[in-house]
């Protein structure tokens, strides 16, 4: 799952790039990549050019409830980023408990090694993403040591956690 406007520095295509190798690769690979947000339609040409309907699929902007629901249902969390600061999304899919699969750009890296919930790959490598997603999926205890570390975790993202650590602070 990514979640995010579609945008050049999202990487998205580096995403749908990577399951297009996944399929080359590991033709019988059970995974789907689902991309939400605004403009994501924008993705149709490369998703048919490389054969990928019924691989990748875009999904428009949802609702928060439905967001949520699609991070509850997902397997990771794939953030193939040009660029980010911190990722709010990448935040929710921790706070969903999601293992995060990321590009080594600044935010996301932050969040996977303050964390230890992922994988970094290299930014602008589909192929070395294949690889991890891949990895992930053929060890199983190591997808689970990332899905539990994501949810032990996930309470210091709370707002109310974060304005006690604010008032903690002015206070001091």
């Amino acid at each position: 799952l990514s979640v995010g406007r579609n945008r050049k520095v999202k990487g998205y295509e580096f995403g749908v790039r990577a399951f297009a190798a996944i399929k080359k690769n590991w033709p019988r690979c059970p995974l789907k990549y689902v991309i939400i947000g605004k403009d994501t339609s924008k993705l149709h040409p490369l998703i048919r050019n490389m054969n990928l309907q019924g691989t990748v699929y875009t999904i428009p902007q949802m609702s928060r409830d439905d967001i949520v629901k699609s991070y509850s249902s997902a397997w990771c969390f794939l953030s193939p980023s040009l660029s980010e600061g911190l990722s709010l999304v990448s935040i929710e899919a921790i706070v969903c408990g999601l293992p995060l699969v990321v590009s080594d750009v600044p935010g996301n890296m932050d969040i996977v090694k303050d964390n230890g919930c992922g994988i970094i790959v290299k930014a602008k490598n589909p192929e070395e993403t294949a690889r991890k997603l891949i990895h992930l999926l053929e060890h199983p205890r190591e997808y689970a040591l990332y899905k539990s570390r994501a949810i032990e975790r996930a309470p210091i993202y709370d707002w109310t956690a974060i304005a006690d650590r604010y008032i903690q602070v002015y206070r001091e």
